[in-house]
């Protein structure tokens, strides 16, 4: 057989892509081989210019690729004044600046230290940072202190409460961390805990019907602020967008028994008057508002208990991850961690509400198909809708997907109050 120069080169090339994939494919294995064998532990947590290898006073790490000043996004600049200034680099952000534009400052990603950043992802030299090394491998790692919510550097802030605060984090709460991990003789970061390869896996039951299982990101996102829609307005949420809680490190979680401790009243409803009282709850959602007494029932989607990852029957990746919106939602009230400024109680106020009134929240799916078009008049959909007619489409037929919803939440508020 004989080939022409063309058609010989052409071979040549997929050869040589087939090796260069083989290749690929190993080296993947490997690195996931470490990963999971990773035993992290936490062993301190020290000025940056003590932890990292070649940290000088100069030196500012920041996230991404190698950058140059004027290249950077105007988050990222504003990142590196707030350090320059809590360093003490320069008196003001003019200055911060000129220096910047004249090669003063050494710039560096957190990689090529071994560190990492959120978002801007600055590191400066007395910012506190975690040390953390694989007991398995001995390599180690490295990663600032979250900031909290609120304005912070990670977006380019750098006022003068960003600046107090990093402050506090150097002299206050890096030096009680280190000596927590140091007297601890570190902390296992890893906490045993088996959690799912994947968003979803479907698990057959006795009867053909498929469970699922997810994990779930419940983020800070008050996008009407950061986006500046509305400005002056004493009512609207302030805050940034963060994460809030993160289901893989809650044992609790992807654990129906262990969950009990947060629902134990689940007991009392796990009847099939209660269940069929869910019904009721569905049509009211479906012609319009769920019903708030029924606070066991999520509407069309189920049962609000356990308050888990584990759906006991999937009928759809759109049905299950709205029904996991509504557990998330009411777990983050029975923990405390979200509390409700609806009502005449919070018109002064958020307060604490353990049972989630359902009737003031709503949702609306930004991924994988984004709810911009309207059903029956509105885009958004209150918790325990039928899922059949907004929800037809939105699910593509991939195993493992994930989905994304924007949920908002009713707030009444008098304007004098603030």
């Amino acid at each position: 057989m004989s080939y022409t120069m063309p058609e010989f080169l052409a071979h040549a090339i997929a050869m040589e892509l087939l090796l260069i994939g083989d290749a690929i494919d190993a080296a993947n294995k490997v690195a996931l081989e470490r990963v999971l064998a990773a035993e992290p532990m936490w062993l301190d947590c020290l000025p940056a210019k003590q932890a990292l290898a070649g940290m000088t006073e100069r030196t500012i790490l920041h996230s991404g690729p190698p950058l140059a000043w004027q290249d950077m996004a105007g988050p990222m600049q504003g990142a590196i004044i707030g350090a320059m200034l809590f360093e003490g680099l320069a008196p003001d952000d003019a200055a911060a600046r000129k220096m910047c534009e004249q090669g003063a400052i050494q710039f560096s990603p957190c990689h090529h230290l071994n560190a990492v950043g959120p978002m801007a992802g600055v590191i400066s030299a007395s910012m506190p940072v975690l040390v953390i090394e694989d007991a398995n491998g001995g390599n180690r790692a490295f990663s600032n202190l979250n900031e909290g919510l609120g304005k912070a550097l990670r977006f380019g802030a750098y006022g003068e409460d960003v600046l107090c605060r990093l402050a506090w984090m150097r002299d206050v709460l890096g030096p009680a961390l280190s000596v927590i991990a140091r007297s601890l003789g570190g902390v296992n970061l890893d906490p045993g805990i088996p959690a799912p390869e994947a968003a979803r896996f479907t698990r057959p039951e006795g009867d053909g019907d498929g469970g699922s299982f997810y994990q779930a990101h419940f983020y800070v996102n008050p996008v009407m602020y950061w986006l500046d829609v509305v400005t002056d307005f004493p009512c609207l949420e302030k805050g940034s967008f963060d994460l809030a809680y993160l289901t893989e490190v809650d044992p609790l979680w992807a654990d129906d028994e262990l969950t009990a401790i947060l629902n134990p009243e689940a007991v009392l409803f796990a009847n099939a008057p209660a269940k069929a009282a869910c019904a009721a709850d569905c049509v009211a959602a479906t012609a319009g508002m769920p019903i708030a007494s029924l606070f066991w029932c999520a509407g069309c989607q189920g049962s609000i208990y356990p308050m888990g990852g584990h759906v006991a029957t999937h009928i759809g990746g759109v049905q299950a991850s709205t029904l996991i919106t509504q557990r998330m939602t009411a777990k983050m009230h029975r923990q405390l961690v979200t509390f409700t400024g609806a009502g005449s109680a919070g018109l002064c106020g958020y307060y604490p509400l353990p049972i989630m009134d359902k009737t003031h929240y709503k949702l609306q799916m930004v991924y994988p198909v984004p709810a911009t078009s309207k059903e029956s008049g509105q885009c958004c959909q209150p918790y325990g809708r039928t899922t059949m007619i907004w929800g037809a489409g939105n699910e593509y037929p991939v195993s493992g997907e994930d989905f994304s919803y924007q949920i908002f939440r009713k707030r009444n508020c008098c304007a004098g109050a603030y």
